[in-house]
């Protein structure tokens, strides 16, 4: 996810990010800020393509795109 560089980080939006993560499907495996951006790695849902999409639309408003990609053995999303 790109942060927007006009908004001061948040607590709770961080906290609503992590919730709409979760809801999206993806199971949270790590989680924590990377300068200024939040950073999950996560384990993928069965449909991994339709609980990204999701995602997207739901971050649309808050101004945050996000970004999934592999490292390694794992699973990036920010």
């Amino acid at each position: 996810m790109v942060w927007p560089a006009t908004r001061t980080f948040d607590i709770e939006l961080y906290d609503e990010v992590r919730a709409l993560v979760e809801y999206a499907g993806f199971t949270i495996i790590d989680h924590f800020l990377f300068q200024g951006v939040p950073l999950f790695y996560v384990s993928l849902p069965k449909s991994s393509k339709t609980a990204f999409l999701w995602l997207m639309n739901k971050l649309k408003p808050y101004g945050l795109y996000p970004t999934l990609r592999k490292r390694g053995d794992r699973y990036e999303l920010k």
